[in-house]
């Protein structure tokens, strides 16, 4: 791959933001408000494929920049 360090930052910030994503949606899942509990389970669904997405490709750059994963 030919990324930049530029490329490298945004992604590693990108999986980060996502990994805090994830967590506060796992939070949300024990809601006391059932509906908000419902809908935080169907996004977090939704976005734990993104976020493993972002960690493979960071996985990746990493390999690429000489950083251990």
């Amino acid at each position: 791959m030919s990324e930049s360090p530029k490329d490298y930052e945004i992604i590693t910030k990108a999986a980060h933001t996502a990994n805090l994503l994830r967590q506060d949606l796992q939070a949300m899942v024990s809601a006391d408000n059932p509906f908000l509990s419902e809908y935080a389970l169907d996004w977090l669904q939704a976005f734990v494929p993104i976020e493993k997405k972002l960690r493979h490709f960071q996985e990746m750059m990493d390999a690429d920049f000489g950083h251990e994963a």
